[in-house]
């Protein structure tokens, strides 16, 4: 049975494989499927498989070579509501999928064991010419969905634009991006190696005017060490909280006119220097 972009019929099969082929080189195509819930998202990224995960968490996705995906429709989780599988091309490829006029997928019905495939004249055969347009590099290629009870198969053929990364974020899957590496700083300058103190003039130094003091000098041979180039500050004082019934005026200790003073702190009676 041929479809056409957008027919769908029902799927018989307990277990399906489904086949892309294609005349772009064997490593240059990367088949894809995801486990969709009532949202169309995954439910983790267990749901996925693809040529780093060849098998789903469940099991019931199984990608058994780079271009053929086993998926096991009767074992799948009442939760799992359809599963679409998608193709796209290699980042070192540089052409796009319209430029494959070979690109078709096949749907067959699976035998009992994982390994077993369909034969030429299966029970159950359906293909689909894949139509993509424009410089998509990720395509939908068909999806088996529930309806009454039993599975059905949609050729779909959309091509994606923005690519895989984005069709797997928007139906839940977490993409890893690889970190793009920070430009190097350009190399500090290598500061010039100062040149030799000149000899200090002999005799003592020279009073300054206005008659100050001449600086106590250090240990012969040496020259006295600087101070330290930050001051530190003293801590304030730790005031005690005012009793009820006391009034004070903001940051002031000494008590205000015509109040009595607090007992057990001193009075102020000379202004600070």
């Amino acid at each position: 049975m041929e479809l056409a972009k957008g027919a769908n019929t029902t799927v018989p099969s307990r277990a399906v494989r489904v086949s892309l082929a294609s005349t772009l080189p064997v490593d240059v195509v990367d088949l894809f499927a995801l486990e969709l819930g009532a949202r169309r998202r995954v439910r983790d990224d267990g749901d996925l498989v693809f040529y780093n995960q060849r098998r789903s968490a469940d099991g019931c996705l199984w990608l058994v070579d780079d271009r053929c995906v086993r998926i096991t429709l009767g074992e799948l989780p009442d939760v799992v509501e359809s599963v679409v599988v998608a193709a796209s091309l290699d980042d070192a490829w540089t052409g796009a999928f319209a430029d494959d006029a070979g690109l078709r997928v096949r749907i067959d019905a699976a035998g009992g064991s994982a390994w077993d495939g369909p034969g030429l004249d299966g029970p159950f055969t359906v293909r689909h010419e894949v139509t993509v347009e424009g410089a998509e590099r990720c395509v939908v290629l068909v999806e088996l969905y529930r309806r009454e009870g039993g599975w059905k198969v949609r050729a779909v053929s959309q091509g994606w634009t923005a690519g895989t990364a984005a069709l797997l974020t928007e139906h839940g899957v977490h993409v890893e991006e690889d970190p793009v590496p920070a430009a190097s700083a350009p190399p500090a300058p290598v500061p010039a190696r100062p040149g030799p103190v000149p000899p200090a003039p002999a005799g003592p130094p020279a009073r300054p005017a206005g008659g100050g003091r001449r600086p106590p000098e250090g240990p012969a041979g040496r020259r006295p060490r600087p101070g330290p180039a930050f001051r530190c500050r003293r801590p304030a004082p730790r005031r005690r909280p005012p009793r009820p019934g006391a009034s004070r005026r903001p940051g002031s200790s000494r008590p205000i006119p015509g109040e009595p003073a607090v007992a057990g702190e001193p009075t102020r009676t000379t202004p600070r220097p």
